[in-house]
């Protein structure tokens, strides 16, 4: 193993883990303690502390993609093979890395609706009760699919065995 890999594999793991342990924080933490608050605080607390959270986010799952593909490259992958999904039949650890990133991206989708459109929508209208609950249970599955990448990741790395 060279040590641009091994750069590549801290660098993934630093950008996981500040992704992960933001969405852990927001939703263990951040959020719970605003639900006891006064209505207007909550919003504004929540509103601030998103935007910080959705800046720092985005910038660890670039980096985590990023690295990501080119930790993918060292291990034989290219977009051919991707693309057209043969890539993930090669091997056991292939094929639970194409769980992982199917995860990764539905992970992408659901928090980008919940950052770029939701998050902002709230803020701007902040009685809107029924999108403060859609941006709660997007949250929750956010939260859900974090903790399902992370036990993946740990297979893919470490094997089943």
């Amino acid at each position: 193993m060279d040590s641009t890999y091994r750069l590549l594999v801290v660098l993934h793991v630093l950008g996981a883990v500040t992704w992960v342990g933001g969405v852990l924080f927001m939703g263990l933490v951040a959020v719970p303690v605003a639900r006891r608050l006064d209505p207007v605080l909550r919003h504004r607390i929540t509103a601030d502390v998103g935007r910080q959270a959705r800046t720092v986010g985005w910038i660890a799952l670039a980096v985590v993609l990023t690295t990501g593909i080119f930790m993918a490259n060292a291990w034989g992958a290219d977009w051919a093979t991707v693309l057209d999904g043969s890539w993930f039949a090669y091997t056991p650890r292939n094929t639970l890395l194409g769980w992982k990133l199917l995860l990764v991206t539905l992970m992408l989708l659901v928090t980008g609706f919940h950052d770029w459109y939701l998050g902002p929508k709230h803020a701007r209208a902040p009685g809107d009760e029924r999108a403060r609950k859609l941006a709660s249970r997007l949250g929750r599955l956010t939260g859900l699919l974090v903790i399902a990448i992370v036990v993946l990741a740990v297979y893919v790395a470490r094997g089943w065995s």
